[in-house]
Parts: structure tokens; C-alpha cells; sequence
């Protein structure tokens, strides 16, 4: 987007500096759309700019018409390995990162590099982040104010402290916003979470065209052709008993909410903060972090 102090410092021959925000789309979502560039639309444009990251954004063939799309977890890859390739080609530009569900977890998979990996060298390039039903959420990690829906992110790896960004007071940079009930950001910690992990882990492996919380209930459940191809894919152990059964019955809630998934596509209406959500807490967010950090730009 062109603003006007694009315009006025074109006509006195200097460039106007500002953050690049790279957003990571949900699933079946294209690149530049959904949360995370709500956030960047709706932010102050003389601060930041968008940088939607390309990646299928896929769970398998959708539309029907795609039978060769990506699985989750082949999107999610493709994802990082181009966020991975712009941070290095632009070396010198300052950046934040945004994403939402599938795109939450790619972000967090840069993030993690960012902090602890590969792209340790980017640190002071990072000025923070937000997520909406982040799938690597942390335990207990939310935003600074905001209250703890209970649980972690449903992948079975999820962000460590260390990998948590800060400031130079010591507040978090890095926002995660985690509705009540969205499972796919507040798994509980227990037996139950376990197995729900687990089963996850495999179905993201598949080429599915349905949504991701079918495929766990078919998992958890043992029932049906979808179960079966689910089944083949777990390698951690399931636990039978009352937590399977407790596993269960938490990802049939989830998906009996109408629509189903209620908790996980509900971010721009349910309150973060009163009479806030999160997609304007976390627009406050990015501004406050454009605002506090001089920018650099690409070259």
C-alpha cells in the first residue's frame, strides 16, 4: 500500500523505512488473507507493510479438483522454507511474524529457528509476533493482560521460554491469542492431551480433504476407513481407558459447536481483552512494537 508519507518522501528523494510483517495463512486460505493480514490492514501503514509468505495452505486435495495438494504438514514445510529464504535475502530488514492455526504453527517453526536454530543471527531483526489458535502455543503463554484458556498447543512439540522474543523491559513480544475451547490451542496437559497429540501428529501426515478435527475423532474412535488410514500413521502410544475416553469426548465438543470449530474461527469477534478481540488487541500489539523499534530496511 501507497501512503502519503510514501509520496511525500519520494518528492524529497528519501525512503520511507518501515517493518515488513510476514503472514502465514490458514488453512485452505490464500496467501495475504485471514488474521494475520486483518492485523497488518488494519495497523498503521507509515509502520508496517505486508509480506504474505507463499505456501499451499493445505490439508490434503481441496478442492476436490487438487488431488496432488500438500498435506498439512508438506504446507507447513513448504512455508518455512520460504520464510526461511526471505529472512535471509533480505538480511538487514526488520520484521515481525503473524499467523493463524496451520500458519500459527509455520511462524512458530521460524520463530523457534530465530531464537535457538539456524537464524539465530536474525534476533535483532525480530521486533515480535502474533498468533491466533497457535497449534505450538506454549503452556500457559498467552499475552501480557490476557487470560489463560488452560492447555498447550495440540502438536506435539510446542515454543519453549527460550523461544519466547522480549523487550528490553523484559514483556513479551511474542502475543498468542487462544480462544476458550479451541482445541487446536488448548489441549490439556494430562493423558487426554497425549493421545489427542498423538493422533494429530499422524493426521497432518495425510493427504485429507476433510477438516482436521474429523480426522482426529476418526483416530481417537477406531472407527470407520478414515481411522484406519489415521491409525497407520501414529507412532506415539495411545492410552486406552478413561483418558482416551476424556480425549474423545473433548474433540467430538469441539467439533459438535455450530459450525464446528467454533472456538478456532470465532478470533475477530470473541473478546480478548473487554470489548476488544484479539485480531484489534493484537493490531494494537503490532503497532506498539512497530512504534517502539527504528526500522531498517532491506538493502
Amino acid at each position: 500500500m501507497t501512503t502519503f508519507s510514501d509520496i511525500a518522501a519520494n518528492i524529497s528523494g528519501v525512503y520511507h523505512v518501515r517493518h515488513a510483517v510476514l503472514t502465514f495463512a490458514g488453512t485452505w486460505a490464500a496467501p495475504g488473507t485471514g488474521y494475520p493480514s486483518d492485523v497488518v490492514h488494519a495497523a498503521d501503514p507509515d509502520l508496517v507493510f505486508e509480506v504474505p509468505i507463499q505456501a499451499p495452505w493445505t490439508f490434503g486435495p481441496i478442492p476436490p479438483g487438487a488431488p496432488l495438494s500438500p498435506s498439512y504438514a508438506e504446507s507447513v514445510r513448504i512455508a518455512v522454507t520460504n520464510a526461511i529464504g526471505w529472512i535471509n535475502n533480505y538480511p538487514k530488514q526488520t520484521f515481525a511474524l503473524g499467523g493463524y492455526s496451520q500458519g500459527a504453527e509455520a511462524a512458530s517453526r521460524v520463530l523457534a529457528e530465530i531464537m535457538t536454530g539456524s537464524l539465530q543471527w536474525a534476533k535483532p531483526n525480530l521486533i515480535g509476533g502474533y498468533t491466533f489458535g497457535n497449534p505450538w502455543r506454549m503452556r500457559g503463554h498467552t499475552f501480557p493482560g490476557g487470560t489463560d484458556p488452560g492447555g498447550r498447543g495440540i502438536a506435539t512439540t510446542n515454543l519453549t521460554a527460550a523461544q519466547i522474543p522480549k523487550d528490553s523491559n523484559g514483556i513479551d513480544t511474542w502475543w498468542d491469542f487462544a480462544n476458550p475451547g479451541d482445541l487446536y490451542t488448548t489441549t490439556p496437559t494430562n493423558q487426554a492431551g497425549a493421545d489427542i497429540s498423538a493422533v494429530y501428529k499422524a493426521a497432518v501426515q495425510l493427504g485429507i480433504s476433510i477438516n482436521a478435527a474429523l480426522a482426529l475423532i476418526a483416530g481417537l474412535t477406531g472407527q470407520g476407513s478414515l481411522a484406519q488410514q489415521v491409525l497407520a500413521f501414529v507412532t506415539d502410544p495411545i492410552v486406552g481407558g478413561p483418558a482416551l475416553v476424556e480425549a474423545i469426548d473433548r474433540a467430538v465438543a469441539f467439533y459438535a459447536t455450530n459450525p464446528p470449530t467454533l472456538p478456532h474461527i470465532t478470533y475477530e469477534y470473541v473478546d480478548a481483552l473487554p470489548h476488544q478481540s484479539s485480531v484489534q488487541v493484537a493490531t494494537n500489539h503490532l503497532n506498539q512494537i512497530a512504534a517502539a523499534t527504528a526500522a531498517r530496511m532491506a538493502a
